[in-house]
């Protein structure tokens, strides 16, 4: 019986002392609910998680399902806006150097031009040709326009 008191005194030391083998002997008994217990920050985590997952999913379903915007389809005489120009630049007595530059001109403020009312109008910009009907005609507008943009570039 004796031995049996010691023992118990024996194993009630090494549990008592800390750093010793004991301690970790202790430690094994204590229950796996006090080691896996979440930090109080865990559910907002989770839930957070949660609702970035969530998002994700219903992005590229809500972007597949909308509607498209349609552009506005327009016509333009890019023909008859060039014959124009050709037959008033060969009306002015223009040296070649001259004829280049007013060409250069012509082209950039077209292009400008072009890219500006399509840009402002999110409109798909056909010729003429290419439209059998249906289609507004901008040619007027866009002639217009260059117009401008071609006086402002003389000054």
């Amino acid at each position: 019986m004796d031995a049996r008191i010691n023992q118990s005194r024996e194993t009630d030391e090494m549990s008592t002392r800390p750093g010793e083998q004991g301690d970790e002997m202790q430690r094994d008994n204590v229950p796996h609910q006090a080691t896996t217990n979440m930090p109080s920050s865990s559910p907002r985590l989770l839930l957070g998680v949660a609702l970035l997952m969530a998002l994700c999913l219903a992005m590229p379903t809500w972007l597949l399902t909308r509607p498209a915007p349609q552009p506005a389809i327009v016509a333009f005489d890019m023909k008859g806006t060039l014959d124009q120009f050709l037959a008033q630049s060969a009306s002015q007595s223009l040296t070649e150097t001259q004829g280049e530059q007013l060409a250069a001109r012509f082209s950039a403020a077209l292009e400008a031009s072009l890219t500006h009312y399509q840009a402002e109008h999110q409109a798909l910009i056909l010729v003429s040709p290419s439209v059998v009907r249906g289609a507004p005609d901008i040619t007027l507008t866009i002639q217009q326009d260059i117009a401008a943009r071609m006086r402002e570039g003389a000054q």
